[in-house]
Formats: C-alpha cells, structure tokens, sequence
C-alpha cells in the first residue's frame, strides 16, 4: 500500500509542478481581437459581443505560447438581436488541435440592436457607395 501512496504523491507532484488552473475566459469579458460582430440592417453597424461563459483550463506552465482561441461567428445575422443572443462561439486549441473534452465557450450580444428604418438604410447604402467611389 506504501508503493502505491509513493506513486500517487509522484503523480500529484508533477501534475502541480507543470500545469496550472488558469481562467481562460471570462464571462462578460470580450475576447481580444473579436471585440464587435458585424450586423445586417441593424441601426448600428456592429454590436459589441462577450463571452457567455466561463472556462478554467489546465495549462502547461512551460508551453503556455501553444494554446490559441479559434473564434467562430454566425453569419448573416440580421437586426433585430436583442442583448445575450448567440452570435458565435470561442474555442481553445493546443498546438493546433482542440483540446479532447473542453467545450466551446458561445459568444454573445452584449447590447440589443434595433433593425435600421428603410430611410436609413437607403441612406447608409447610398453613403458607402459614393465612399467606395472616393477611395
């Protein structure tokens, strides 16, 4: 029984000796580089979108560089969104690769978003394409 005691000590040892519990995305919280989601015939262009959840992760304390988040949006969501709808979901990945068990993480509307009047999205239309003719 003393040999088997010594090899769960050993195990624990090295589990707390290379990784760590960190708290790799946060509830309310923006991911960075995917702060706002593009909305079709909204009165605002974009809506901000956070994190709709929570997720701790183990990580390796000496490869911290190898685990990446892979964000995938919805496409073609058109206005109305009312705040806390799904517009996409984060994903974190090992080198490369998703991580076995952990689930991804959705991405929120973190304001609600009207749909634009026919007036103003005639309007915005004409705007972007004289802009488009200027650049």
């Amino acid at each position: 029984e003393y040999a088997r005691f010594h090899e769960t000590e050993k195990l624990l040892k090295y589990t707390y000796d290379n990784y760590e519990l960190v708290q790799a995305i946060t509830n309310g919280n923006p991911i960075t580089g995917h702060l706002n989601y593009p909305v079709q015939n909204g009165v605002k262009r974009s809506v901000p979108m956070v994190a709709g959840d929570s997720m701790k992760l183990a990580e390796q304390k000496a490869d911290k560089q190898s685990y990446t988040y892979k964000v995938s949006l919805k496409k073609n969501v058109q206005a109305p969104i009312s705040k806390g709808t799904v517009v996409g979901e984060v994903s974190v990945y090992y080198k490369g690769k998703p991580i076995p068990g952990i689930k991804s993480v959705p991405l929120v509307a973190q304001q609600s978003v009207e749909k634009g009047s026919s007036i103003r999205l005639i309007f915005r239309k004409t705007w972007d394409t004289v802009n488009s003719w200027l650049k």
